[in-house]
């Protein structure tokens, strides 16, 4: 004879407050089927009836607290400490739109703003591309607000000498 679950306890309480059973008539009930005071005596067999007699009485499972929980980001595994992730062809290419739609003083500004402010001369990890990119996007909006002309990103002019990636 196996004991109840943890499962099958929290889907019993549950049920206990959605029939908004009040504690005698649930305790009432759990001595007149099962001869037992509190649900931690059932068995997983007992335990199964009772919730059954529960879904007789209007008990409506949702799914909530017992269902495996859905899969989110916070849930995966920490990566190794050795484990780098690489820049993806992706996000170099946003870095370089966004950086053709900024005014640089310099030919190879990019690369002298990279320099000076992330102390990088070339974009390697994903943690440098969204730091550069973040980086990027203040300047083009700063560059807005003090309302000097944006350059198109659909401007013809060859690949710079200086790109970064």
């Amino acid at each position: 004879m196996n004991p109840i679950n943890i499962m099958q306890k929290k889907i019993i309480h549950i049920a206990k407050s959605q029939l908004k059973l009040d504690d005698e008539a649930y305790r009432s009930m759990l001595r007149q089927l099962f001869d037992v005071a509190t649900c931690k005596d059932l068995t997983m067999a007992q335990a199964d009836t009772l919730i059954k007699e529960f879904e007789k009485l209007g008990f409506v499972r949702t799914g909530g607290s017992a269902r495996r929980p859905k899969w989110n980001n916070s849930m995966r595994r920490p990566k190794a400490p050795n484990i780098i992730d690489l820049a993806s062809p992706q996000i170099l290419d946003m870095i370089n739109r966004v950086s053709k739609d900024i005014r640089w003083n310099h030919q190879d500004g990019l690369v002298l703003w990279m320099k000076k402010r992330m102390g990088m001369t070339s974009i390697r990890t994903m943690a440098e591309a969204n730091k550069v990119l973040e980086g990027l996007k203040a300047m083009k909006k700063w560059q807005q607000k003090k309302g000097e002309p944006v350059v198109s990103v659909a401007r013809a002019e060859p690949e710079r000498q200086g790109e970064p990636f």
